[in-house]
């Protein structure tokens, strides 16, 4: 092993002490986005205790379709609930599965940028930086498809580099089956894949001052490029048509374009200010920003004394996440995890940067006060993390500087979700126990309420039912005629984690009949109720 191979490897560990790693991994799906956390471990949870074909997934609500709904392609959902079968369901499996594929991806950055720099430090320092970014450690261990998505496209460039450094045909083999896996995984991370593309094109007719591909190496690339786009797009139509046989297309995950054509003024400048204060910090520093913007500017103003082919893939990636924001603008209120494969851009810009400056300022780049400079803003920005990660986790009581690298109202408002769930929600946890204690088996469907969203408290208590996730859509409906219906469609139990619902007077007739507490979670059986009206 090279010893900045295990230097990156000791670092990685250090960095995620400092993030509180070793206490997030054991943890159940928790803080921002837990809604979307629990969609993806309910689909693994089901394929653990059900003999559910791969092709064929579900969740626990089964408001629409009996909870049979598809988004991406489910292979890692479909591996850990199969390992689960063996070892228990034991979410820190998850966590670390997902984390040792964004290692590995971070890794081979670094192999990549080494190898064309000819620096190892520079390039240590490009795949660390990543980790460093708020967003792609807290979704890096975390259930969600997009970290462990982009992490496979950093994998594929990399086996892109090695076919055009070597000329050896399986490393284009290995970056099609990587890059085709990722966008299995997530769409949106075929965004290096598209930059890619695009310089190919420039290379096939020789434009933009690159030397034109010879005839053999050209009819691999479209062959490679055809193969990726292509099973995309077969799983993509399979998806749809899943959906839409079952009922669910357009009602649990987005299968389509989130455009920004379809707002109107105030809501495109709601959702700027949102994505400017709240979510571009969790994406990195703000400095950092400033400095990847500043690089990419110098890029361009040296484009002809920069590497050809780096400085198009850097305006090829530039442009494709300009498109993507125009396409998913919508998300870009609470949903920071959108902005994932826009990560993309920060090692291509500055790969670019430094390639340039190491080939025409080595002096420069060899001076011990760079590496000191560069050591320093390294180490902000990780500390910057930590607060932002311990922050979300709750894991902040005691740490230094959290109060002044991050805004009041930041603290404040994760000070009050950690109130909130533990009031709340916290006994959703360990819920299953008491249930199948009262006789309640996972599939006897349940109603729990409040829970705006799809599956949090249906996923913690394992248990199938329904949420007020489905009564709050089209249209919206009172709770009396919402339970009615989930009666007709199977309901059988009534679960409120809340006191204050007692008081509506459409939940209360169906509470005379109660059958348990737990904490706060009151039990109610509705199997022998007549059938009151709203």
């Amino acid at each position: 092993m090279r010893r900045t191979d295990f230097l990156f490897l000791v670092v990685i560990v250090l960095m995620g002490f400092l993030y509180g790693l070793h206490r997030i991994l054991p943890m159940r799906p928790y803080s921002i986005h837990q809604w979307r956390q629990t969609d993806c471990l309910s689909i693994t949870l089901n394929y653990t205790l059900e003999d559910l074909p791969f092709a064929q997934p579900e969740i626990h609500n089964t408001t629409y379709g009996e909870g049979k709904v598809v988004s991406e392609f489910p292979v890692i959902y479909y591996l850990i609930g199969h390992l689960w079968k063996l070892t228990g369901p034991k979410e820190f499996i998850f966590r670390v599965f997902n984390l040792l594929i964004v290692i590995t991806g971070l890794f081979l950055l670094y192999r990549m940028t080494a190898g064309i720099t000819g620096n190892r430090y520079v390039g240590l320092l490009t795949g660390l930086l990543l980790f460093a970014s708020p967003l792609l450690v807290y979704y890096g261990a975390n259930f969600l498809m997009n970290a462990p998505a982009f992490s496979l496209a950093l994998a594929g460039g990399y086996f892109v580099w090695k076919y055009l450094s070597g000329d050896r045909p399986l490393h284009l083999v290995i970056a099609t089956v990587i890059f085709t896996l990722a966008g299995l995984l997530k769409i949106s991370s075929l965004l290096l894949f598209c930059a890619f593309s695009a310089v190919y094109l420039a290379a096939v007719f020789g434009i933009f001052g690159l030397k034109k591909l010879p005839v053999r190496k050209w009819l691999l690339i479209v062959l490679a490029i055809m193969v990726v786009l292509g099973i995309n797009l077969m799983w993509y139509r399979y998806a749809v048509q899943y959906n839409t046989i079952h009922k669910t297309r357009g009602f649990i995950f987005l299968q389509g374009l989130y455009p920004i054509w379809d707002m109107d003024k105030a809501a495109i400048h709601a959702h700027w200010q949102r994505l400017l204060h709240n979510l571009l910090p969790v994406y990195f520093h703000p400095f950092f920003l400033y400095f990847i913007l500043l690089a990419f500017a110098f890029n361009l103003m040296h484009f002809k004394s920069c590497n050809r082919i780096l400085v198009l893939l850097n305006i090829a990636t530039f442009i494709g996440v300009v498109l993507y924001m125009l396409f998913f603008y919508k998300a870009f209120d609470v949903h920071d995890y959108y902005l994932t494969d826009l990560l993309i851009f920060v090692p291509v810009t500055f790969l670019t940067f430094a390639e340039r400056t190491v080939r025409t300022r080595k002096h420069v780049v060899l001076q011990w006060y760079i590496y000191t400079a560069a050591v320093a803003f390294f180490l902000f920005l990780s500390y910057y993390t930590a607060s932002k990660i311990r922050l979300r986790y709750n894991l902040h009581q005691h740490f230094p500087g959290l109060y002044t690298l991050l805004p009041k109202q930041e603290i404040d408002v994760y000070n009050w979700y950690h109130w909130h769930y533990a009031t709340y929600y916290k006994a959703y946890e360990s819920a299953e126990p008491w249930l199948r204690n009262q006789g309640i088996q996972r599939t006897d469907c349940i109603i729990s309420i409040p829970d705006q969203s799809i599956n949090i408290t249906l996923y913690l208590m394992d248990q199938k039912g329904f949420t007020d996730f489905g009564r709050r859509r089209n249209p919206p409906q009172s709770y009396g005629k919402w339970i009615e219906h989930c009666r007709d469609l199977g309901a059988r139990y009534l679960i409120i984690n809340d006191r204050e619902l007692l008081k509506d007077t459409t939940v209360a007739p169906y509470c005379r009949y109660k059958l348990s507490e737990y904490n706060n979670l009151i039990l109610f059986d509705l199997q022998n109720l007549s059938y009151p009206l709203d």
